[in-house]
């Protein structure tokens, strides 16, 4: 009878399979022999491959729970303590010399594990940070794994957002993706009936300034002159901030450095009413413009001639009427309603405008309005003229002298005037007194020759055709000088010897015969 020699190594009696799906559970045999591979049955040791350990039975250690997970080719190898050392598969190792107190080991024939059953996703290729508009790069790649985290060889579509992918070898690349909006941000893909899979965190900037945009739009009304605000951000096109921009934005004649990409307009104001929007420009940007914002006037400020008067004619309404309008003090019309004077004519303002109709001046002359109201500033109209009407009448402008003497000459003065007492410039009437007559030169005839040859009061009377008749003041003529004698009672015949009756009288007279008392 043989017995086996002294325990020297270790053996696989039974070997690994060669194949077994990441997992599951297989078994091996593991023999402690001699030198000559006699399995030594007394023998009692603690073997272990991987992580498991079984001590022998009659030199036999049996592993029944083997697990691999991770998708490879193996060689599981089995070590033992003490005198034992290691050798490998006839094939691929040599014994080595055994060592005190050296371990030994000895190696499978090779075991292919293959993936379980898809169960899950994974990213292989997370994403990297990126610039809004560009797609990530390099492009994430998600694997179909088994639970154990093998790749398993399938073609089922992963969708990531909305865009889905066919795994090839079990791979989904995802060449494409774009996020245009910048922030922070995490994948998330997904495949019916597995799980899904987050990616690590990745950060979108935005790419270079492209736009203006306005962030804070302007209020919707505001009252004139008041200030108002407005925040215009600095964009790239996909309309993200360029947090990095300190570009100049002017809108109107404000100009504002934008701080992180945006500028903040906190003292705007426009002073005439209306509906505006505004435009923000920028070089090299495109302009924004805002929505629309309506001015309405302020409080009622002062009064200003819109229409102003026209040239017109003595007692006629003046044409155009004067129109005037109760502004703020930027020069906008109010709805006020309020009494506003000019001259002598009190009007009351429809939505702030006094139209004064019936504004008449009876004098020719040059003139200015002034149109006024409690509270508001005073306005005053441009120069206008008056000029006189047709010619009307007639009037004495200088009277005969009250006293003349009979036949010596005095003078008087007669204007062509219209019906308010204008003297009517352009008339060259022809205008007569007595048996005098003058033609007008600019609208007046002066009389340097009129007299009286009786003795008498008297007033004077002009006449022109067409013209209403003027009278003069009373003019008293006394006798000249003493100039001859005449019988102001002729004697009549009588009888010799008596005084002639009636008496002759004989007056003293001047040259006309005016007795010179």
């Amino acid at each position: 009878t043989i017995s086996a020699a002294t325990a020297y190594q270790l053996g696989f009696s039974t070997e690994p399979p060669s194949s077994v799906t990441a997992g599951a559970s297989f078994g091996a045999s593991v023999q402690v022999q001699d030198r000559y591979g006699n399995l030594v049955s007394s023998a009692s040791k603690s073997i272990t491959i991987g992580s498991t350990s079984r001590t022998t039975v009659s030199g036999v250690a049996t592993f029944t729970n083997l697990q691999l997970t991770t998708a490879g080719v193996y060689t599981p190898t089995a070590t033992a303590s003490a005198v034992i050392i290691a050798v490998s598969t006839p094939l691929t190792v040599t014994p080595a010399i055994a060592k005190p107190s050296s371990a030994s080991r000895t190696v499978s024939t090779p075991v292919t594990v293959t993936p379980a059953l898809a169960a899950k996703l994974a990213f292989a290729v997370q994403p990297t940070s990126g610039t809004a508009g560009d797609a990530l790069s390099p492009a994430p790649a998600v694997a179909i794994q088994d639970t154990y985290g093998n790749v398993v060889a399938s073609t089922s579509g992963v969708t990531i957002g909305s865009t889905t992918v066919n795994a090839v070898a079990g791979v989904a690349t995802f060449p494409n993706l774009v996020y245009t909006t910048a922030g922070t941000f995490t994948l998330t893909a997904t495949s019916p009936g597995l799980t899904s899979a987050v990616s690590n965190q990745f950060t979108i900037t935005a790419a270079s300034g492209s736009k203006l945009a306005f962030s804070t739009q302007p209020p919707a009304s505001k009252t004139a002159g008041a200030t108002f605000s407005a925040v215009v951000q600095v964009q790239d096109s996909n309309g993200n901030v360029v947090a990095g921009s300190t570009a100049a934005i002017t809108i109107g004649s404000t100009t504002v450095n934008a701080v992180a990409g945006v500028a903040t307009f906190s003292s705007l104001s426009i002073a005439t009413a209306g509906t505006y929007t505004l435009t923000a420009t920028s070089p090299g940007l495109s302009n924004a413009v805002s929505t629309s914002i309506t001015i309405t006037a302020a409080t009622a400020s002062k009064l200003v001639f819109t229409t102003q008067p026209g040239s017109g004619t003595a007692g006629q309404p003046l044409s155009p009427a004067p129109v005037v309008q109760v502004q703020d003090a930027y020069g906008n019309l109010t709805k006020s309603t309020v009494s506003v004077t000019a001259g002598t004519s009190t009007v009351t303002s429809v939505s702030g405008v006094a139209t004064f109709s019936n504004v008449v001046f009876t004098t020719a002359g040059n003139y200015t309005l002034t149109a006024s109201s409690s509270g508001l500033a005073s306005a005053v109209s441009d120069p206008f003229t008056i000029s006189p009407g047709n010619g009307s009448k007639l009037a004495f402008t200088t009277q005969p002298p009250a006293t003349g003497t009979a036949g010596v000459a005095f003078g008087a003065v007669v204007q062509i005037q219209d019906s308010n007492g204008n003297l009517v410039s352009g008339s060259t009437a022809q205008v007569t007194i007595g048996s005098t007559s003058v033609s007008a030169v600019a609208g007046v005839a002066t009389f340097s020759t009129l007299s009286f040859n009786t003795v008498g009061t008297y007033t004077l009377t002009a006449t022109s055709t067409g013209l209403a008749n003027a009278t003069s003041n009373s003019i008293t003529i006394s006798a000249g000088a003493a100039a001859q004698l005449a019988f102001t009672t002729q004697p009549s015949s009588g009888t010799a010897g008596q005084a002639l009756s009636p008496a002759p009288v004989v007056a003293v007279q001047d040259a006309y015969g005016n007795l010179v008392s």
